[in-house]
């Protein structure tokens, strides 16, 4: 209960550990890229009128990257997190995910990608839902005012480069 200055314990919890290739595992890995993709819209318009704008960026790497800066301020990354787009006749495509209009759905993570980095090293999660008495409610002789309080963790294992002795 919420009675006198006692804090509720979370209402809800749920916690779990992971490895390669377990459900929980392949649950995140996809909902961290449905969340990467979900964000190319204004990547692929940029690639396209960098890639239609100077035929020079559909050869030339350091071109498209290097018009991106100057016309955006940043170069347009794929959601695997590359710079290697192409121009098809449905559009600018990724080579792993393709276009939006003939998309293309590879095994998760992407290879070399920011999530298969961080998948590299998940080893488990912890999500915590509850109530909260807000500071100062309650004090004139009302009811105690309540937040929603939510708390998620991913635990990491260490970081795994071979470049680092």
């Amino acid at each position: 209960g919420l009675d006198g200055d006692t804090k509720t314990g979370p209402q809800f919890v749920v916690a779990g550990t992971s490895e390669p290739g377990r459900a929980l595992w392949t649950a995140i890995a996809w909902s961290l890229q449905a969340g990467a993709n979900s964000t190319q819209a204004l990547p692929r318009q940029a690639a396209e009128i960098l890639l239609r704008g100077d035929l020079r960026t559909q050869n030339d790497p350091e071109a498209f990257a290097a018009l991106g800066r100057a016309y955006f301020g940043a170069v347009p990354t794929t959601a695997s997190g590359k710079q290697d787009w192409t121009l098809t006749p449905l559009g600018p495509s990724d080579p792993e995910f393709g276009t939006a209009l003939a998309p293309s759905y590879p095994a998760l993570p992407v290879a070399g990608s920011p999530i298969e980095r961080l998948m590299q090293r998940l080893t488990g999660l912890r999500g915590e839902v509850g109530f909260e008495r807000e500071a100062g409610s309650g004090e004139a002789g009302g009811e105690p005012g309540l937040s929603l309080a939510t708390r998620f963790e991913l635990t990491m294992g260490p970081e795994t480069n071979a470049a680092t002795p």
